[in-house]
């Protein structure tokens, strides 16, 4: 029996879980890198932190295409 893969093959509810856990991960994200929104958040220090959010969203793009995929 061939097991299914989330990301390959998702449905409805994977999606609106990824893209929740995703905005929340963002929100977290830059809301650390800039102490509250007390500083910016475009520093060369942070430069790592936005590879990171960069890649969550291309993340998500994949699972929306693949969701449109399968449909």
């Amino acid at each position: 029996m061939k097991k299914e893969n989330w990301f390959i093959n998702p449905n409805k509810n994977i999606l609106i879980i990824f893209t929740i856990l995703t905005s929340i991960g963002l929100l977290l994200t830059i809301s650390a890198m800039t102490d509250f929104f007390n500083e910016s958040p475009f520093q060369s220090k942070y430069l790592l932190l936005w590879f990171i959010n960069i890649f969550s969203i291309i993340a998500l793009i994949k699972l929306y295409n693949n969701y449109s995929k399968s449909k």
